[in-house]
């Protein structure tokens, strides 16, 4: 096994998976494990596997002329360069609200639809979206990762950090 410290990306080696193609794997982030990552069983597949995977986080070719972003694969600039242009091709089909990307969509679509597939392991508690869930989790760990500079004070979330920033009177 692997698992990218950086990614969340975890590869699990099986018997019998390999193309001719290339195509021995599906990647998924640690979130989803529901279906891991699939390799054939050969040590040596694995590994190039594992190499072509690490190259794609130190490799980052494909750069942005506005901002000097870069990114390993040609999609994910084609991505970037909307938040410059402003494009948005993804439409709501129940509200007049645009997206710059499929996943922002689909999350924007559980407002209308009420679907929230992530769960609370101790409480039970769904949300519409991975990030609410992490951030409530933070409540059964007493996880608090963002920290004031001034006075020591810790928050259980960014926005909560910011909203400190602008009622404390040492800023």
């Amino acid at each position: 096994d692997h698992r990218g410290s950086e990614c969340g990306v975890k590869v699990t080696v099986v018997s019998g998976c390999y193309t001719q193609e290339g195509h021995f794997i599906k990647v998924e982030k640690e979130e989803d494990q529901s279906d891991s990552p699939v390799v054939a069983e050969d040590e040596t597949q694995e590994q190039t596997l594992l190499n072509l995977h690490v190259k794609a986080h130190r490799e980052r070719p494909y750069g942005c002329n506005v901002c000097s972003k870069t990114y390993a694969h040609p999609s994910q600039l084609r991505v970037h360069r909307r938040i410059h242009t402003g494009e948005k091709p993804y439409a709501c089909s129940y509200c007049e609200k645009r997206f710059n990307e499929n996943t922002q969509l689909k999350v924007h679509l559980r407002t209308h639809t009420g679907e929230k597939p992530y769960g609370c392991r101790q409480c039970g508690k769904t949300f519409r979206n991975v990030g609410n869930l992490r951030m409530h989790e933070r409540i059964h760990t007493g996880e608090r990762p963002y920290g004031c500079a001034q006075c020591c004070k810790r928050f259980n979330s960014l926005g909560d950090l910011k909203t400190h920033y602008r009622k404390a009177s040492h800023v």
